[in-house]
Formats: structure tokens, C-alpha cells, sequence
């Protein structure tokens, strides 16, 4: 009997633990880092805004002259305040086109800071906020799907790999990645670091969709919580061996917590009153048995 309720017992807290194996995400470890960095980050937050942004690390040794890495960095910025402006005609012109007011970018979508990329501690970027994932998708021709299940929802995204983007500069095939790389190298002609920055410059190029959820998965190379509480799915190349198969899928569980819980009620409910009727069948058994004897 004490095995038998011992069994159960064991039973029971596995199927109270159930619930609780569907609301979490392993972490994978990160990917080894380089100083020189491109990295394109898209970061949901919990309020629903979706914001990318473009940062180019500046990595140059102090022994330089603290004006000129400035003026380097102003430099750069230049070039990403192109981009930027031109990134926001192509979307002011598929908004024109379209007319579709609740993707309207003056309302909906925020440029750079004031408008312009900026020059930070050891980095130069730029960052486009849109109000809400819907308006992101809208502008990025994100592929997406829905599955609607019982017990979970799964939400599917196939973000493409802009450092990957073929372009024609003249009649030169070239890709985005380096593009970004000619922007750093061009940035630091005239310079006096201009020929360290031509011998050493090999950046690492990083795509890092990070969100609050632990439940997101993804193809990433590396998945990591860092302290800002966000989990960052992370995509590393040295740009050189691009192809058009690095995709960023990514998958998303939208679990129905409330049929779990009801399903971790119910089976222990079930396995106490299947330990009730085999207590009482036992001790049925048992009073027979010694029924039996008395007789005899």
C-alpha cells in the first residue's frame, strides 16, 4: 500500500510541474565578440514599439589625436545621415503611394534623434522607432504566420539579413555589408590613423533581435539575457561569407496558460480519486480476506 501511494504521490507532483514546463527559454551562450563591430538591432518592447537601429563601433587607440577621432566620428555620421534621410523618403514615398493612414510615418514612425544619427562613446548610429510591430512589417516586408492551437499559438518571422542585400555602386556588384565598411574606411581617409584603421579594420557583423519574451526562438548563433532583462538572439558573420540562406527565423509561442493550469488541476484531481478507489478496493480486498479466515 505504501508503495502504491508513494506512486501517486510522485505522480502528482509531475503533473503539478507540467504547467510550468511550457513558460520559459533556455539560453544558449554568446558568440565571441570583436571590438570593431556593424550591428542592426531590432528590439521590441513591452509597450509594443519596434525600434532598429544601425550602430558602427569606433574603436580607435587613444595614442591618436582626440580631435581627429572626433572629427572621424562626425565624419561617419555623415554617411549614416544619408542613409537615414534616404530611408525615410522610401518610406514617405510607399506611404504616398498607398495612402494608408494608420501607417502614416509623421504620426507613427520617429527619424534618428531629431532627425539626425549620433555620435556616441565609441560608436556612431542611428535609430528608426515604429509605434508598433504591425507598422514595422508594413515597412520592412517582414514574412510572418499564425497557427492558432489548443494549448499555444505560434507566431512565425522571417526577418531578412540586410547586410546580405546585393546593390549595384556604378557597375560594381556590391553587398550592404560592405558598404558599411567603406562607410568606416572612407570616413578615416585624411586622417592620421588612416592607415592603421586600412590594415586592421575587420569588423564583425551582428544582427540582434532582442524582445522581452523568454519563449521566442530562433535560428540565432547565440541567444542572451542581458541586464537590461531583454533576450537578444544574436547573428554573427565577419561579412566576408554572406549568403542568402541567413535569414533570421524566429518563432514566437503564445501559450494559453489558463487550459494548462486547468490541465495541471485535473490530473492531480484524477490521480487522487484514482488512489481513493484503490485505497477502498485494497481495504474491500483485505476485509474479505479476513472475513474469510474467521470463518474458517
Amino acid at each position: 500500500m505504501k508503495r502504491i501511494l508513494k506512486g501517486f504521490v510522485i505522480v502528482l507532483c509531475l503533473a503539478l510541474l507540467l504547467p510550468f514546463a511550457f513558460v520559459g527559454g533556455g539560453v544558449k551562450s554568446y558568440a565571441k565578440s570583436n571590438n570593431d563591430y556593424i550591428k542592426n538591432t531590432i528590439l521590441v518592447s513591452r509597450d509594443g514599439k519596434v525600434s532598429q537601429s544601425i550602430i558602427i563601433s569606433t574603436v580607435i587607440p587613444s595614442t591618436y589625436n582626440g580631435l581627429e577621432i572626433k572629427a572621424f566620428k562626425t565624419e561617419l555620421a555623415s554617411y549614416l545621415n544619408k542613409e537615414l534621410n534616404a530611408r525615410k523618403t522610401e518610406i514617405n514615398n510607399k506611404y504616398l503611394m498607398e495612402s494608408k493612414e494608420e501607417y502614416n510615418p509623421e504620426n507613427k514612425i520617429t527619424f534618428g534623434k531629431n532627425g539626425y544619427a549620433v555620435e556616441g562613446d565609441g560608436f556612431v548610429g542611428y535609430e528608426i522607432v515604429y509605434s508598433s510591430m504591425n507598422v514595422f512589417k508594413y515597412y520592412n516586408n517582414i514574412g510572418s504566420t499564425y497557427k492558432e492551437g489548443f494549448f499555444y499559438d505560434v507566431s512565425t518571422y522571417l526577418l531578412d539579413n540586410p547586410f546580405n542585400d546585393d546593390f549595384m555602386q556604378g557597375s560594381v556588384k556590391s553587398t550592404q555589408a560592405e558598404k558599411y565598411k567603406n562607410y568606416y574606411l572612407s570616413a578615416s581617409e585624411d586622417f592620421s590613423f588612416e592607415d592603421y584603421v586600412a590594415q586592421n579594420y575587420s569588423p564583425s557583423f551582428y544582427n540582434d533581435f532582442a524582445s522581452k519574451n523568454s519563449r521566442t526562438k530562433s535560428n540565432a548563433d547565440s541567444v542572451l539575457k542581458y541586464s537590461d532583462n531583454y533576450y537578444h538572439h544574436l547573428w554573427v558573420s565577419d561579412g566576408a561569407n554572406l549568403t542568402t540562406d541567413d535569414e533570421m527565423n524566429l518563432s514566437l509561442k503564445i501559450i494559453h496558460s489558463g487550459w494548462w493550469y486547468l490541465l495541471g488541476t485535473a490530473i492531480p484531481l484524477v490521480g487522487m480519486i484514482i488512489a481513493i478507489i484503490v485505497v477502498k478496493f485494497t481495504k474491500k480486498g483485505n476485509k474479505k480476506v479476513e472475513n474469510h479466515d474467521v470463518n474458517q
